[in-house]
């Protein structure tokens, strides 16, 4: 039996700024500017990310106190995280 080494990465290049690039933990793909890593431990992108025609970027949240603090768990009835009311 005989072991073979594979290369620590392999690139696919299609015309100019076009590429797939795979690494043992990571997917590299890029689209002239746009470049998405796809790793063990979370997905990133230099563009905005859209599912289901949500923007990841420009979405907008509903039932959240306006204010300077950053944003959490929707508040409910009264303020309260998790009341399950609607704010006044």
């Amino acid at each position: 039996c005989s072991a073979t080494m594979l290369p620590e990465q392999i690139t696919f290049e299609l015309g100019d700024g076009c590429s797939i690039t795979m690494k043992p933990d990571q997917i590299t793909l890029k689209a002239g500017a746009a470049t998405l890593q796809i790793g063990p431990a979370n997905v990133t992108a230099n563009v905005d990310v859209l599912a289901k025609g949500i923007s990841l970027v420009n979405h907008l949240h509903t039932k959240v106190q306006p204010g300077f603090l950053l944003s959490g768990e929707p508040l409910g009835a009264g303020g309260i995280p998790g009341g399950g009311g609607v704010l006044p």
